[in-house]
């Protein structure tokens, strides 16, 4: 990681385990932690915004959150749109 890159993170237990593995560089690097998708349905500790969280804790860097379900229906889309 460079500084100041955004590192976009997907769900799932490897890069769960890979989260509980890293550990922050001596540099002040500001890593940003993105979710590349949502979650609700699957277990937390599996769920990119969770990952994201972690792997910002670890590398002493930043991160936001995506608050919607991994997939959505047209008309459930529409409706979070107005």
């Amino acid at each position: 990681i460079e500084t100041n890159n955004i590192v976009a993170v997907t769900g799932g237990s490897t890069l769960a385990a890979v989260a509980e593995m890293m550990n922050a560089d001596s540099k002040e690097l500001n890593p940003l932690f993105v979710p590349a998708r949502g979650g609700l349905g699957e277990e937390v500790r599996n769920q990119a915004n969770t990952i994201c969280a972690k792997m910002a804790e670890m590398a002493k860097g930043n991160y936001r959150l995506l608050h919607l379900p991994d997939e959505l229906s047209e008309d459930a889309y529409l409706t979070m749109m107005e």
